[in-house]
């Protein structure tokens, strides 16, 4: 029997989501995924603050939460340079323009599709910081 893969082992994500059965999917996928959940932010406060205290190596943010959005929380995720992804139900046309290069994800999504878009995403982040390799020995994705 065949030990499944953990692509993104050790990798702390923050997920952005106000739909709790829908944050429970996400935690659950990235768990499967080998990601360590650092917080699940169900609003924007709360959402702010993890973004700028913890260490975080990714992040999924929905960008709707309730009445308010969370393009700050992606402003913030982008000073720090934490790759994220947006998963929306409302639609690429809802996240403004100056988010052109996040990729998103319609909701609902596979685990499948987060994979892909999460692995791409810190495959793009590492190949960043070492044009050269494409895989730094000392980039988050050397953990896979």
């Amino acid at each position: 029997m065949s030990i499944p893969a953990r692509p993104l082992r050790g990798y702390r994500a923050l997920i952005v989501e106000d739909d709790g059965l829908f944050a429970l999917a996400m935690t659950e996928m990235l768990a499967d995924l080998g990601c360590v959940i650092v917080d699940v932010a169900p609003g924007l406060a709360r959402a702010l603050a993890a973004a700028e205290f913890h260490e975080l190596d990714l992040a999924v943010v929905d960008g709707n939460l309730g009445d308010e959005k969370a393009f700050r929380v992606a402003h913030m995720l982008m000073a720090r340079e934490v790759p994220f992804v947006f998963a929306t139900g409302a639609g690429r046309t809802a996240i403004p323009p100056g988010f052109g290069d996040v990729p998103s994800l319609a909701k609902p999504f596979t685990a499948h599709q987060l994979e892909t878009a999460l692995v791409a995403l810190v495959r793009k982040d590492a190949d960043r910081d070492d044009p050269r390799a494409g895989h730094a020995p000392d980039s988050k994705v050397a953990r896979c």
